[in-house]
């Protein structure tokens, strides 16, 4: 089957058309309708119609034209002028001749239903119309004149008649229906397409576009409502459907949220002319507000009778001229009765608490004394049961001609919940303005104009304000003005839109001084949800303030000190994420800026140090330990060099970490002089060894030298003490010679027997004691190097005072006095520190200045792994070169006027030594001696000192 080029046909038409959009610009042409105006192609596409053919906007021609067009928009049909006069202008602007022509415009439509664009047929009537008018003017015969009018003529001035009696008539029409009060609408087809909308109708689905589409297009939230559907039963079943307040949701534009409306309505079938539905009319009103009123006019009475029911509201009726009381079945039960009882009135009355009904009495005179009639009042009231009830009464009083009352008739209700829970409401306010004036923070209300209604203990004593002067208080000129403007602003949008705010600003507490204050407020409201005000708290954040500027001058110190040092800073988040380095990480690795952030420093590391330090910060971020570890860094010469890495959490007033800052130390150099020391250190060990075995040779020597040269001694001691015994005889012998004969005495025996014996016998007697000593010294430490040492925890005070008792004689005699100072504990051998301490204590008593009053001081500092003991005193001092030889054996120092071998601080520092510390002298010769001990805080059988 072959396809029909409509383009081709359209250009080849010898009837004249124009195409144009809906803005009645000409898209296009065929060449007749170029013909018949007499103008180029070029000329007309893209103009307006009116501009490519001018005309005057108040004739009757361009009034007629436009209103065809604008009517097949509006209707979106095809409109038809059997004859309009329309000038067109000739051809180089010779002028304009008039020309009379029959016009069809004819909507066209897309695929989708939508009009796109008007098709005119224009046919030029010029010829026709002179000829009629020609024949109308002059002598030609009527019959002519009819054969010269054609039946088409005639027809189409008829039509044209009609179409404007109709066009009135329709105009009318449409006024009624757009000013309809009630929404209407036309539906076309089965399809249900709108081809008639009135205003009432737009405004009620909330759109104007409509028209031309069929409902599913334009209402397309009505679908799953069922309205289609029922439209689909009217149009097939040709019967109408009346509906009242039936719901319905529409979005008051397209896109939007559906709101509720309850409509009146019709649906009314339109018959064509074959008899069939052809379409629909719709009718009807919007009663959502009707609705609304009668739902809530039901409900009001619901509440009402449940407002009745539940609060037991009880009508009554009083005759006050036979004082008979007629009441509802709930105002026996209000009284406390049984519903079916018929108390009488003296029962009712009996009942009232004691002097409620003279008030009441009193209550309704002074209404009478006004000339009101109404009257209401609280009492109190006894149920049988002896509990009393809170009732409120409402009455209206009917009055006699002489003004007193003839009736009264009233409610009443039982409002003891309500009572009590004033008296809660009043106990909870008295609790908050106990806890409100109690509070730390400064607490305020204020109404809903933002004037002061209540300010606690805290604010009032922050401006000095008295309780009774809150509500004049003005607090406007107490802010800073530089602040009232963000102030007024927030605390006036909160007031304004009832909603919380949070600001900060200075104010100048009663000494003058301006503090940061950060208020914290919200909206109060009322039991009915009116707006009463806003409730407050102001917290004085002056130091917090201060503080977080000296942290940010801190942080900037930091930065400052970071990139001024040697050492590479680094700094994360809490999580391990590395946000910072300082100059000094850029310069050593050489790196670009940003290149390490986050995991990238992990690639910095050797290959082989990459995991095991990953590990250990992994670890460290899990259980917030210190960071401390050593790996190979890339240089920025590609060597990898051995740093220290450290790094230490910071943590925030509520313990958790906040920031992890570290730093890298190159350590490379000092690496390799580790390993030079460790190889130094196992050929000093090696020495030591050798030199721990000749020491032992030393000692097993000396042990036998000592020993060996004990038993002559003991020899020479012996024979001393027989030569002390013969001398005694031969003193005495000799002394009963001299006695009898002196002159048997010649002065050579004399000096023997008198002087020169007793002096050899008392030099040798000196000389062994001192080699007595001397051999017992040595034994002593060789002894002492071969002991086993045996730690044990010691207290160093208790030791002290225990060698300050041992020396307690001398200290007296010599005037002087020992003080023992804050001293560390420590755990070492407790033989070893006795004989250390009671040397030292015993030198500084035996060396005191006597000129001066003696005084010897012991104190002592913790060191971590180590301890330091000073042994103080203001003794004779000793001179810089014997500081050192003091610690010889047999060495000594100074006038040598008190006994000693000069073994005592040689064993000192062998012991001090063999515990693993040192000690140090320093002195001042005429002021006094310090000496220093230095001792490991824990020894074990297994350290090398033991």
């Amino acid at each position: 089957m072959k396809t029909i080029n409509f383009e081709a046909l359209f250009s080849a038409s010898p009837n004249p058309y124009v195409l144009l959009d809906l803005s009645l610009n000409i898209v296009g042409m065929n060449d007749a309708y170029l013909k018949v105006t007499m103008r180029e192609r070029e000329d007309l596409v893209g103009r307006n119609m009116f501009e490519a053919f001018p005309s005057d906007p108040d004739t009757p021609s361009h009034r007629q034209l436009r209103n065809s067009f604008e009517k097949v928009i509006r209707e979106k049909l095809a409109d038809h002028i059997p004859i309009i006069e329309y000038a067109i202008p000739l051809p180089n602007g010779q002028g304009f001749e008039e020309r009379f022509w029959s016009a069809t415009h004819t909507p066209l439509f897309n695929h989708a239903g939508e009009m796109t664009f008007i098709l005119q047929h224009t046919v030029d009537v010029t010829e026709l119309q002179r000829l009629r008018v020609l024949t109308r003017s002059s002598t030609v015969p009527p019959v002519h004149s009819a054969l010269i009018e054609t039946d088409m003529f005639r027809r189409a001035q008829a039509v044209q008649e009609t179409n404007q009696a109709l066009t009135e008539e329709r105009q009318h029409l449409r006024g009624l229906f757009e000013q309809a009060p009630g929404f209407m609408a036309a539906l076309s087809g089965p399809d249900h397409v709108f081809t008639m909308a009135n205003a009432a109708y737009l405004r009620l689905v909330g759109r104007d576009d409509i028209v031309g589409k069929p409902v599913r297009q334009a209402l397309p939230e009505v679908v799953d409502q069922g309205f289609v559907e029922l439209l689909d039963r009217v149009y097939d079943g040709g019967q109408p459907f009346v509906g009242r307040r039936i719901r319905i949701l529409l979005a008051a534009r397209p896109g939007g949220t559906p709101e509720e409306h309850f409509l009146d309505f019709l649906y009314q079938p339109l018959l064509g002319p074959d008899g069939m539905v052809s379409g629909i009319f719709v009718q009807g009103h919007d009663v959502t507000e009707q609705n609304r009123i009668e739902d809530a006019l039901r409900a009001s009475e619901a509440r009402l009778r449940l407002a009745i029911d539940a609060g037991r509201m009880a009508i009554w009726e009083l005759d006050a001229a036979s004082d008979t009381l007629v009441g509802s079945p709930e105002l026996y039960q209000l009284l406390g009765f049984a519903p079916d009882a018929q108390p009488s009135i003296e029962a009712i009355r009996a009942r009232y608490y004691p002097g409620e009904r003279e008030r009441m009495q009193a209550a309704a005179r002074d209404v009478m004394a006004r000339g009101e009639r109404f009257v209401e009042v609280e009492f109190r009231y006894i149920w049988p049961d002896e509990s009393i009830r809170w009732l409120l009464l409402r009455a209206e009083m009917k009055l006699n001609p002489d003004g007193t009352p003839s009736k009264i008739v009233g409610v009443a209700l039982d409002i003891t919940e309500r009572k009590r829970s004033q008296e809660a409401l009043r106990e909870s306010e008295q609790r908050f303005r106990l806890v409100a004036e109690s509070a730390p923070v400064m607490l305020w209300m204020s109404d809903q104009l933002g004037k002061c209604v209540y300010l606690n203990r805290a604010q009032r004593e922050f401006w000095e304000v008295e309780d009774a002067d809150v509500q004049d208080f003005n607090w406007g000129p107490t802010v800073h003005l530089d602040d009232q403007e963000g102030l007024l602003a927030s605390l006036t949008q909160a007031v304004q839109t009832h909603s919380t705010f949070t600001t900060e600003a200075r104010f100048q507490r009663s000494d003058g001084q301006y503090r940061i204050i950060r208020s914290d407020a919200q909206p109060r409201f009322g039991s009915e949800g009116e707006f009463l005000g806003m409730i407050g708290v102001n917290v004085d954040i002056t130091e917090a303030r201060q503080a977080e500027k000296a942290l940010q001058e801190s942080e900037e110190r930091f930065r400052v000190i970071a990139n001024s040092i040697d050492q590479l800073i680094w700094a994360t988040q809490p999580d391990g994420f590395h946000d910072y380095y300082n100059q000094r990480w850029y310069e050593y690795t050489g790196v670009p800026e940003g290149t390490t952030d986050g995991e990238g420093w992990n690639g910095m590391f050797h290959s082989d140090d990459q995991d095991r330090a990953w590990g250990v910060w992994r670890r460290c971020l899990e259980t917030g330990e210190p960071y401390h570890i050593e790996y190979r860094l890339r240089h920025r010469s590609g060597e990898y060099r051995w740093v220290l890495g450290r790094a230490q959490p910071l943590r925030g007033s509520t313990g958790r970490i906040v920031r992890w800052y570290g730093s890298c130390t190159d350590i490379h150099d000092l690496k390799q002089a580790q390993e030079e020391i460790r190889r130094l250190a196992s050929m000093l060990a090696e020495r030591v060894a050798e030199l721990d075995e000749a020491n032992e040779e030393i000692q097993r020597f000396a042990y036998i030298v000592s020993h060996d040269l004990r038993a002559p001694l003991v020899n020479v001691m012996g024979f001393t003490s027989e030569l002390e015994a013969a001398q005694a005889e031969v003193e005495r012998f000799y002394r009963q010679v001299l006695g009898k004969d002196p002159h048997l005495v010649t002065p050579e025996a004399r000096m023997a027997i008198e002087m020169d014996l007793p002096e050899a016998i008392g030099f040798i007697r000196s000389s062994t004691v001192k080699m007595d000593k001397l051999i017992n010294a040595i034994l002593k430490l060789s002894r002492e190097g071969r002991r086993v040492l045996m730690p044990e925890p010691l207290s160093m005070r208790q030791l002290l005072e225990a060698q300050c008792q041992s020396v307690a004689h001398q200290l007296h005699g010599r005037g002087a006095e020992l003080l023992i100072e804050a001293v560390p504990n420590l755990t070492s051998d407790r033989l070893a520190i006795e004989q250390i301490f009671g040397n030292l204590i015993d030198n500084a008593v035996k060396y005191l200045d006597s000129s001066r009053p003696g005084r010897i001081v012991v104190r002592g500092r913790d060191h971590g792994v180590s301890v330091q003991f000073e042994i103080e005193d203001n003794g004779r001092g000793i001179a810089p070169q014997d500081f050192e030889r003091i610690f010889d054996l047999f060495r000594r120092s100074g006038v040598q006027d008190q006994q000693g071998e000069g073994i005592g601080l040689a064993h000192v520092r062998a012991l001090v030594r063999r515990l693993g510390g040192t000690i140090t002298v320093s002195s001042r010769l005429g002021e006094g001696s310090t000496f220093t001990v230095v001792l490991p805080k824990y020894i074990s059988m297994t350290s090398e000192a033991a």
